[in-house]
């Protein structure tokens, strides 16, 4: 099956995606039309002894979720925004463990214009399972592996452990810190790396590719916009549809496997080039 037929599944799909976040995402001030206000708070201290995982699915709203060195214990914190009291019945969260996992759930399908901002500490052994709808949202500090699928908004994803799964539909990506292997499957918007210790590989629609440090290969496939690399200690295969592309410092081999349109500049390749 050729690149481009792979590249473009993959689109689809994450096109989905974005449309499930658009969906999902109110109309309310700072999000649409609508003015909405904060309406209720909720706080709750969770006893996670045994637990070792968190599967967490979210709607609208943001969404931070902070690893810490806390033994068992955990923090749920979660905000209710809408026009009126009125959305209040409209707006579910739920939380409950199954087994060795902890489950958490923020509801915000049956509403036009609420949304539910989440705030989470947690003990950062844990393993990650994230799908969120949209908004803004912030994944700091976790050893696990970690799984996470956004639909829109802005995602940020710092300091992890193990091995790292992201996809995502639209709004700015950015990833720093990651000690296990990275696999990005990325619809539209601006995406940048950083100090990824292992293998790095990029599938990406559209917006500028700012990839720097990583000591294992990277692969990149790319729809349209600019892409910078540099700092990789392995191999470098770039696929790429249309945009300039530049390449530096880079201690294995860089190979240049599609090229639609664009500039191309290398520098401080010590494999060798294939262009």
């Amino acid at each position: 099956m050729s690149t481009n037929r792979v590249l473009g599944y993959a689109l689809i799909a994450i096109g989905g995606l974005a449309l499930l976040g658009r969906v999902s995402e109110p109309v309310s001030a700072g999000w649409g039309l609508k003015d909405t206000r904060l309406l209720e708070t909720k706080e709750h201290r969770l006893d996670l002894d045994g637990v070792e995982a968190l599967r967490l699915e979210a709607g609208a709203g943001s969404l931070r979720l902070l690893g810490q060195d806390s033994g068992s214990a955990g923090r749920l914190a979660a905000e209710f925004h809408g026009p009126d009291e009125s959305a209040l019945k409209d707006l579910r969260l739920e939380h409950r463990v199954e087994g060795r996992v902890l489950v958490v759930t923020a509801d915000t399908s049956r509403s036009d214009d609420g949304r539910i901002d989440l705030e989470l500490e947690l003990p950062s052994r844990l393993a990650l399972e994230v799908t969120d709808g949209s908004g803004s949202a912030e994944i700091t500090g976790f050893d696990g592996p970690a799984e996470v699928t956004d639909g829109s908004g802005s995602l940020s994803i710092e300091r992890m452990g193990g091995a790292l799964t992201v996809t995502d539909g639209s709004g700015s990506l950015e990833v720093a810190g990651v000690e296990g292997p990275v696999t990005i499957l990325d619809g539209s918007g601006s995406l940048d790396v950083s100090a990824v210790k292992r293998s790095l590989e990029i599938t990406d629609g559209s917006g500028s590719i700012d990839v720097e440090r990583v000591g294992g290969d990277l692969s990149i496939t790319d729809g349209s916009g600019s892409i910078q690399v540099s700092g990789v200690d392995g191999d470098v295969s770039v696929t790429d549809g249309s945009g300039s592309i530049e390449v530096r410092e880079v201690g294995g081999r860089f190979r240049l496997l599609g090229d639609g349109s664009g500039s191309v500049s290398t520098s401080g390749i010590r494999g060798g080039e294939s262009i």
